[in-house]
């Protein structure tokens, strides 16, 4: 619950400076920066080794816990088939 409060926090601020900054000016390209003298800003080969190690980490993430829900609704799906077979065969006798 805490961590659900944290990131709806989280996005109400990103939200809002987007917003700010969206009302104060639009985002430009490489090429219009380029044209009124200002040089995009380059990230440290070390940030961008980073981030990319961070993205594959979310996505593993992602990715287990995907797989994770899937075996859960499987493994009820069984109980629940097992649980009625057992029930119908109790009737029998």
């Amino acid at each position: 619950m805490k961590q659900e409060l944290q990131d709806e926090m989280f996005e109400a601020m990103l939200r809002s400076a987007f917003q700010d900054h969206r009302e104060e000016e639009e985002l430009h390209t490489e090429e219009e920066l380029r044209a009124r003298g200002v040089e995009p800003h380059r990230f440290s080969p070390e940030f961008e080794k980073k981030m990319k190690k961070l993205t594959k980490e979310m996505r593993r993430k992602e990715r287990r816990n995907g797989q994770s829900k899937w075996t859960r609704h499987t493994a009820a799906v069984f109980a629940a088939l097992i649980f009625g077979i057992k029930q119908l065969l109790d009737i029998d006798e």
